[in-house]
């Protein structure tokens, strides 16, 4: 009797049974077909990663062409500031105010 178990009709009632309906499998189709969304946090901070990136590409690159020009002006401030300190360092003649005007 073990053939009756598995007769046609036996096959397709347990079938109908333990399937899901066709709406349900047509909603798990859609599940599988939908690109994963990525959180918002996320996309936030790749965009402004991106931007953040490209700034400091451009502030980098202005720093490298923009190098020697900044060269000559630390060049000229330090021989004006050991100018200033020189003219510091000399002793400055203080009149005697005992032996008058």
């Amino acid at each position: 009797m073990t053939l009756a178990i598995f007769s046609p009709v036996y096959a397709c009632i347990s079938l109908s049974l333990n399937t899901p309906t066709l709406n349900s499998m047509a909603e798990e189709l859609q599940d599988y077909e939908r690109a994963p969304s990525r959180a918002v946090f996320i996309t936030v901070l790749c965009i402004l990663t991106f931007i953040g990136s490209g700034w400091s590409v451009i502030n980098n690159s202005y720093k490298y062409f923009t190098a020697n020009m900044r060269s000559a002006e630390i060049s000229v401030a330090r021989e004006k500031a050991n100018a200033d300190m020189q003219e510091i360092r000399t002793p400055v003649k203080v009149r005697n105010l005992r032996s008058g005007w």
